[in-house]
């Protein structure tokens, strides 16, 4: 071989040597003159490309669904969680990197397993911080909308895939980097974190632990007597009264005659019907167009809806809530505020420690005394005396 086709043949491999040293560090590129080369994912590559794999725990409980007035349903949420961060490293910082370039996606994951539910970029000088509100599945939902509801975290993870594709008008970037989402699982058991003390399932319907469930549509004859919650269905008639040691929860249109007695809270769901009274330890709820006969005292706030029929008085040992176009027969009393609602009617006095707050249209055949003050709305009719604190 001549010394020139030496030398010739010792340029062409130095070139091969160089192009396979000057790609090494590059994943995937494709240049718009036809060459194929890559992007290093390294913090010097034309790309950089730094990817997190979020870890949520810590968030507060969420609830979106309720029967009656008891959580039955939510989950926790993490917004704005660092996903990855992208940067311009080329000369002139041109590459396109918005949402049209950064596609982010969740791949995989069932149904209890965390949820991508948006993503939004932030970007700082030649950066692009990609974010994402994810969403972890509850078990073991407690309480509602009175009491507060809990419960326990999911655990579980999902694979999120982020894609890019962006150019500078000279080089493309084409790649694909898959992040794992996971959401930290939290103890089944313990006070306050809404999951049973002996470990078991609910004993009860709804996540509600009732100790005894009068079925829908059903009667029941006997006088119910439990040291925990109760839980009446729809369409359900308890014939002799209930008194429980915990919650008492009743479903729409069912009927209780005689008192309903709770050491806990009591709701009522629209078109109960209570035919002596209701005597409660804690908060009270009462749905629209309910029927109270009989004593209605509670040592909590009293919340009652719209169109409900009080045939006697209302006494609590904090706030008094009254809905619109209601009527109550008796005296109202309170050991907080009291609020009636536009269009309602009472027939006697209302008493209050706090401030009484009476909306449009409202008519009140007795005196209204306040410990704060007294505020009216338009068109009110008070036929007794006002005394304000």
């Amino acid at each position: 071989m001549s010394g020139v086709k030496r030398i010739g043949l010792v340029f062409v491999l130095a070139g091969a040597v160089i192009l396979l040293i000057s790609s090494g560090a590059f994943s995937v590129l494709d240049a718009d003159r036809g060459v194929d080369v890559g992007v290093a994912d390294d913090e010097n590559a034309l790309l950089g490309v730094e990817t997190v794999d979020p870890v949520l725990e810590g968030a507060e409980f969420d609830c979106t669904n309720y029967f009656l007035f008891w959580c039955t349903d939510g989950h926790f949420e993490y917004e704005d969680e660092h996903v990855g961060t992208l940067t311009d490293n080329t000369a002139d910082s041109q590459l396109d990197l918005d949402d049209e370039a950064i596609v982010v996606e969740q791949t995989g994951g069932g149904a209890e397993s965390p949820s991508l539910e948006s993503v939004t970029l932030e970007s700082e000088d030649e950066s692009v911080a990609i974010l994402g509100t994810f969403r972890c599945s509850a078990r073991d939902v407690s309480g509602g909308a009175i009491s507060g509801a809990d419960a326990d975290q999911v655990g579980g993870s999902t694979p999120i895939l982020v894609d890019i594709e962006t150019t500078d008008g000279t080089v493309t970037v084409d790649l694909e980097r898959e992040v794992s989402v996971t959401c930290v699982d939290e103890d089944e058991e313990g006070p306050g974190n809404g999951g049973d003390d002996d470990g078991d399932e609910d004993d009860g319907e709804n996540g509600n632990d009732a100790d005894v469930v009068v079925e829908s549509g059903s009667t029941h004859n006997e006088p119910v007597e439990t040291d925990g919650n109760v839980a009446v269905e729809s369409d359900a008639t308890v014939n002799n009264g209930i008194d429980a040691g915990g919650d008492v929860m009743v479903d729409e249109r069912a009927t209780i005659h005689g008192t309903l007695e709770a050491d806990g809270t009591v709701s009522l769901a629209d078109d109960v019907t209570i035919s002596n009274g209701i005597v409660a330890g804690d908060d009270v709820t009462v749905g629209d167009g309910s029927i109270i006969h009989g004593t209605f005292e509670s040592d909590g706030t009293i919340t009652v809806g719209s169109g409900v029929t009080i045939s006697n008085g209302v006494t609590s040992g904090d706030d008094i809530v009254i809905g619109a176009e209601t009527e109550v027969s008796g005296d109202i009393v309170s050991g907080g505020s009291v609020t009636i609602g536009e269009g309602s009617l009472v027939n006697n006095n209302i008493e209050a420690d706090g401030d009484v707050y009476i909306e449009d249209d409202v008519t009140v055949h007795g005196d209204v005394t306040s410990g704060g003050d007294v505020v009216t709305g338009e068109n009110v009719t008070i036929n007794g005396e006002v005394s304000e604190g």
